[in-house]
């Protein structure tokens, strides 16, 4: 339900390229989702869709055009770009390497 809340609430969605997209559309048409989601969840799930009020931002296209690290090859992969990104911010790795990073 969260997620339903994020073009209502000011928040941001992230995507990596069109997996996340595929799937909402996907779930979105099947009529044994449809008819669990009221009127208004539909629509909010349905604004996160590529031409939808409130897109999802594609973290992939973001990466592919504007983040190099050694180590990824020049893969816009996030399998081959996660681990030399960790490598190389002490940032984030101060943040995930913890047990738990959102403090719970």
């Amino acid at each position: 339900n969260a997620i339903g809340d994020v073009p209502t609430n000011g928040g941001t969605v992230f995507r990596w390229s069109a997996h996340e997209n595929t799937v909402l559309s996907s779930l979105l048409s099947s009529s044994e989702i449809s008819c669990l989601l009221s009127v208004e969840e539909h629509a909010a799930l349905s604004a996160l869709l590529n031409n939808g009020s409130h897109a999802m931002i594609d973290l992939c296209k973001l990466a592919q055009n504007y983040f190099y690290v050694d180590g990824s090859g020049g893969s816009s992969s996030i399998k081959k770009l996660l681990t030399p990104t960790m490598t190389v911010s002490s940032h984030l790795r101060d943040i995930y390497e913890k047990p738990s990073y959102n403090g719970k």
